[in-house]
């Protein structure tokens, strides 16, 4: 599979939930011409990078039209009250990037708001020394995180232990290789048999097979250990330039198909997968709450957005009070959880007030084929 085909399954997999939800009529009334004056209930927007412009137009877009954010705690119990207040919304902020503490944080200060930093504390950069092996400029500190609470900027909860997936499937989609972007922290490279821990490591050459999120509840497929260093050997004996030969794949692929069908992998237990999940739930928990002074992790936000029913009986035993998910959710919810929509960041856009986007506008904005700039139409 190209580079390209491999980015698509990818892209597909983030998106297909906003366009099961449109598909569905799930999404809020107020997105469409003609919509009500205000939201039936609070919104919830997903930001992951904060880039200065954008994100100041947001805040003051809220603050002209006399909007409150709510940390997570507070937007709970407004749903169970059944009673929104007439102009509030839920900013969240997944991953824990960088740009949170530099970007959002400031702002959200200079406009007196908060957001809700759903964090991965594998991934959290430690001072002064490399994180296991390597140093991660891509995402923000303990101490950054620490400052953030204590601002009152950031409500810090969870987005699981370690962020990773799994292989689900024995069939190999793509070989890792120089010039595969896989985002910051590795995110979207399935963790292999000859990761220690959770943490993925780059091995040119390695096969990439078909993928969930730990949190889906699909059982893994765990590949002979023996499968990945055949192929990395392969690809590292053929010496520098072995990836610029036209052939690679097929190289690659030849050793695959010779390889014993017996010797390619099994599955987990669904004993195993359980235990699996509840530490990626239970570990964040326990890492927040160990690492940041008065924080209280009783929210989890599933990464791709993809949860379920095994993940939210999980959750609710580990004590959580709400899941969040993306633009669509699955269906009736275990007893003890409150499952929570969140709309992409540029569903801002359509929110009831002065500057608000046209509906052709935001679909040219959703598309990427304009930028909304709410202080221009006010």
């Amino acid at each position: 599979m190209s580079d390209w085909r491999l980015g698509a399954v990818r892209m597909w997999e983030k998106h297909r939930l906003e366009v099961r939800g449109l598909a569905r009529g799930e999404l809020p009334r107020w997105l469409a011409p003609g919509a009500p004056a205000a939201p039936a209930e609070v919104p919830v927007f997903v930001f992951h990078e904060a880039v200065a412009d954008r994100f100041e137009a947001v805040l003051r877009f809220l603050r002209t039209n006399g909007y409150d954010t709510l940390t997570a705690d507070e937007l709970l119990d407004v749903r169970s009250r059944s009673a929104a207040p007439e102009r509030a919304v839920a900013l969240t902020f997944d991953d824990a990037l960088r740009s949170v503490h530099t970007v959002a944080h400031p702002l959200l200060a200079s406009f007196g708001f908060r957001a809700i930093l759903f964090v991965v504390p594998s991934l959290v950069a430690e001072e002064g020394a490399a994180a296991a092996g390597h140093d991660r400029p891509g995402f923000c500190s303990w101490s950054e995180l620490e400052e953030m609470r204590r601002a009152g900027t950031m409500d810090i909860q969870s987005h699981s232990l370690s962020h990773h997936r799994v292989p689900v499937s024995p069939r190999v989609l793509d070989f890792v290789h120089p010039g595969l972007d896989l985002w910051v922290g590795n995110f979207d490279l399935p963790l292999s048999a000859l990761d220690e821990g959770t943490e993925r490591r780059w091995r040119p050459g390695a096969p990439i097979f078909a993928s969930a999120p730990r949190l889906s509840g699909r059982r893994a497929f765990v590949e002979h250990p023996e499968l990945p260093r055949a192929l990395v050997e392969h690809a590292r004996l053929a010496g520098p330039d072995f990836f610029s030969s036209p052939s690679w794949r097929r190289e690659l692929r030849d050793v695959l198909r010779r390889w014993p069908a017996d010797r390619r992998g099994t599955y987990e237990s669904e004993d195993d997968t359980r235990a699996a999940m509840r530490r990626e739930i239970e570990g964040a928990r326990t890492a927040l709450e160990g690492r940041l002074q008065g924080v209280t992790v009783r929210h989890l936000a599933y990464p791709w957005h993809v949860g379920g029913a095994l993940a939210d009986e999980l959750a609710a035993e580990a004590g959580m009070r709400s899941a969040f998910y993306g633009p669509s959710l699955p269906g009736a919810a275990p007893g003890g959880i409150r499952r929570i929509r969140r709309l992409p960041e540029s569903y801002v856009a359509r929110l009831p007030g002065r500057g608000r986007a046209g509906f052709v506008e935001f679909l040219r904005e959703r598309a990427g084929r304009a930028a909304w700039h709410p202080e221009a139409t006010a």
